[in-house]
């Protein structure tokens, strides 16, 4: 991880709140499940900016006719999302409440398999999987 300042921290944890996201995802039936952050944007070197500090993958959006190029950094290693939500948290508002709940997923998670978990720890993962979806709702 590259340095940063404080401020550096809060304007990232900005960009999550207004273009990011933080959620938990489900595959195979919801039999297993995976962490990702994200931060959207049409200005690519703002991206490669966080991604000195962070790392993560930038990938080309779909380009929509007559709109900007968009763009996304990414992150998948529940190790990096850890360290990173751990870093914004002070600093996010709309999207601290995803962000503690995946920072319990993980916590739970450990790296195990969801086959090594025990039938409550599972349960509070899928308890945590909805919870994250239904704040990421938009709309009503």
């Amino acid at each position: 991880m590259a340095d940063y300042l404080e401020t550096d921290l809060a304007y990232i944890a900005g960009l999550v709140d207004g273009e990011g996201h933080i959620c938990i995802l489900s595959a195979n039936n919801e039999t297993s499940f995976t962490t990702q952050l994200g931060i959207s944007n049409t200005d690519r070197e703002i991206l490669d900016w966080i991604q000195g500090i962070f790392d993560g993958y930038i990938y080309d959006k779909q380009k929509i006719k007559g709109r900007k190029q968009g763009y996304q950094i990414r992150w998948n290693k529940q190790v990096r999302i850890k360290e990173i939500l751990t870093l914004l948290l002070p600093y996010l508002r709309i999207k601290k409440i995803q962000a503690l709940m995946v920072l319990e997923f993980i916590d739970i998670c450990k790296g195990n398999r969801i086959n090594k978990l025990s039938s409550e720890e599972i349960d509070t993962l899928e308890e945590l999987h909805y919870g994250v979806s239904l704040s990421n709702r938009r709309g009503e």
